[in-house]
């Protein structure tokens, strides 16, 4: 039967340990009602086929839940709100659009739950917070996503949140607070070398597992994904190079977008110390450098801004940046300190010193101590 009616309320039926079983929704029986129980009839459909149906979860109150042996919650006991799981939301969310829009914009949708999945945890949306969001819009820039590829990525996010809010599911929707990037490219904001310094020595004390992910982005000004793909078997301790061929995008490793991003990169002797010392200590899985405490490779830097970065800046009182900016200090730092300026390029896979003039300008005028003297002209 699935759905039907009752009076001015709608109702399901379905199938449940070989029984049937009927139960009322609390939806009132017009269109916004009737799409919503259709999709609560699809869930629990699919819930039931899986083996992850949970009678109670979804009826609390209901008689059924003595035919299957469980108690059944009394009128006037306190109500516990069963889990709004972020997963489960935006599956609904895509189910809604599949009735209202065209199958290419279906289809995008469906590949940007697949990556939003791939990197967010799947949480009770009650309790995810404006700052979480916050911090997951700051590991896609640092990740080097371009700023309309995070937008797309955070439209199913808005939906899901819209979707929970309109259904009174959520008390709060946290993502009108969350703005789209700014199209263009990302202000380059360094860190200064004393900050470097405290930066990683911090790490290095409070959190050695990961402290080589660091020293690496600071010592080689390699992209985050390029790192976050990091493998062992291309990486040459005894030379002192890593050969950059893949990258970490939506969730798994892919090749380079550009020809010259594929590169060998020169480690400081330092940098190798430290790499060979992580290997014999942490070292989890055969293939990826930098893994979590399962072994499994880090697919953003959702989880390590979050119990890394963040944490030490804040602690040591400096200024927020994204992890991407320890990309930019290095070269800034390299150009300080070499006047090789095709070295540079090379390290951070631009395709010309042309391309460095083009993004560190700026830096390199003031290195060369190029002064604004249009004071000393007019008033001489």
């Amino acid at each position: 039967m699935g759905v039907y009616r009752r009076k001015n309320k709608l109702w399901i039926s379905f199938t449940y340990k070989g029984r049937q079983c009927r139960e009322p929704l609390g939806l009132h029986a017009n269109k916004t009602g009737l799409e919503e129980a259709k999709l609560i009839h699809t869930r629990i459909k699919k819930q039931i086929k899986d083996g992850t149906f949970a009678y109670k979860i979804w009826f609390p109150k209901s008689e059924n839940l003595i035919r299957f042996g469980l108690k059944r919650e009394s009128e006037d006991s306190v109500e516990v709100q069963s889990p709004v799981y972020l997963f489960d939301i935006l599956d609904r969310w895509h189910d809604q659009c599949r009735k209202r829009l065209k199958i290419t914009s279906v289809n995008q949708y469906e590949k940007d739950v697949k990556k939003l999945k791939n990197i967010l945890p799947n949480k009770d949306m009650r309790t995810i917070r404006t700052y979480e969001l916050r911090e997951f819009l700051d590991s896609l820039i640092s990740d080097g996503y371009a700023p309309k590829t995070i937008s797309n990525m955070l439209l199913p996010l808005r939906g899901a949140f819209a979707y929970a809010y309109e259904r009174e599911l959520i008390d709060v929707n946290n993502m009108d607070r969350i703005k789209n990037p700014p199209i263009g490219r990302p202000e380059i904001d360094v860190f200064n070398k004393e900050e470097v310094k405290k930066i990683l020595i911090h790490i290095k004390k409070h959190y050695p597992e990961i402290y080589p992910f660091f020293e690496v982005i600071f010592m080689t000004g390699m992209r985050v994904g390029e790192v976050l793909a990091m493998s062992w078997s291309d990486l040459n301790l005894e030379e002192g190079w890593y050969y950059v061929r893949q990258t970490m995008a939506d969730g798994k490793p892919d090749i380079p977008k550009t020809p010259e991003s594929k590169r060998y990169v020169l480690l400081p002797d330092e940098l190798v110390k430290t790499l060979a010392w992580y290997e014999k200590k942490y070292k989890k899985n055969d293939h990826f450098v930098f893994t979590n405490q399962y072994g499994k490779p880090y697919v953003s830097t959702f989880h390590i801004g979050k119990r890394v970065w963040r944490p030490t800046l804040k602690k040591l009182g400096i200024r927020h940046r994204i992890i991407y900016q320890g990309r930019h200090t290095f070269a800034t730092l390299a150009l300080q300190s070499t006047t090789d300026i095709n070295f540079v390029a090379r390290q951070l896979g631009h395709s010309s010193h042309q391309m460095i003039y083009k993004t560190y300008g700026r830096i390199i005028s003031l290195i060369n101590g190029e002064k604004n003297e249009m004071d000393k002209f007019i008033f001489a």
